[in-house]
């Protein structure tokens, strides 16, 4: 488990324990790259999101560590198609930060979805989406105490974190991991990859547990008294003749 996702093993761990629902994980590592590098071709091709390189020979896409695009899902993704997803954990966007991508990310991840949607699950098309929220991240401190060898790790994601919200108004069943409040330590060195992950991961799977909740049928217990007399709700009567009653 050293190598996998931590927020993908913690999710699944606290959904298990708050739902009782064992979850199965499959995790698809980017390791910073933008968002380019995760659509399918016929995405990357209607958002306009990636150029043909004669010199390189393949599609390239821009971000802080754009070059391949389209690589993570057609080599790693696409292999799970008509999969039968129940949901999908999305935590991705740091490399879209600067100022001209990340106004259109949301447009970006939002068709990725969409896509997925009618791709990846056809029993079950409108599975939901939880996108985690990057916590904060600081410039460096005064009192800040750096490892031997590392340098203090920052990128300005402040942008990218506000246009996450707005991917809620472009798909339904998408849900926004808040993690603003969830990191405040200016002194780590490596404010990049901050230690909240276990915070992000136990908030995601309340939100998916109480998502997975209201979408079963629920029946609802009402004691009463006095059934001759009828029941009343906000004034009105009950439309249906109720079976048992305590007097």
């Amino acid at each position: 488990m050293q190598d996998f996702s931590a927020l993908g093993y913690l999710f699944a761990a606290e959904y298990a324990r708050a739902t009782g629902v064992p979850v199965g994980v499959i995790e698809i590592d980017g390791n910073g790259q933008p968002i380019g590098a995760f659509l399918p071709n016929s995405v990357a091709e209607a958002t306009g999101s990636d150029k043909w390189s004669e010199q390189k020979g393949y599609y390239v896409t821009s971000g802080c560590n754009g070059d391949a695009a389209r690589y993570m899902y057609n080599h790693y993704m696409y292999p799970f198609e008509k999969y039968a997803m129940a949901g999908l954990v999305w935590y991705q966007g740091e490399s879209d930060c600067a100022p001209g991508l990340a106004e259109v990310f949301p447009d970006k991840l939002a068709a990725l979805m969409t896509y997925m949607r009618t791709t990846h699950n056809p029993v079950s098309p409108d599975f939901p989406v939880y996108l985690i929220e990057f916590p904060p991240i600081f410039r460096q401190s005064a009192v800040s105490v750096i490892p031997a060898g590392q340098t203090w790790a920052f990128m300005d994601l402040g942008l990218v974190r506000g246009t996450l919200g707005s991917v809620t108004h472009r798909i339904p069943a998408c849900h926004v991991v808040s993690s603003a409040d969830l990191w405040t330590d200016r002194t780590y060195w490596n404010s990049l990859h901050p230690n909240c992950k276990f915070e992000q991961a136990r908030r995601a799977a309340g939100i998916a547990a109480a998502v997975a909740e209201s979408a079963r049928p629920r029946r609802l217990p009402v004691p009463f008294w006095h059934r001759r007399n009828g029941l009343r709700a906000a004034g009105r009567w009950f439309s249906t003749t109720p079976t048992s009653a305590a007097d």
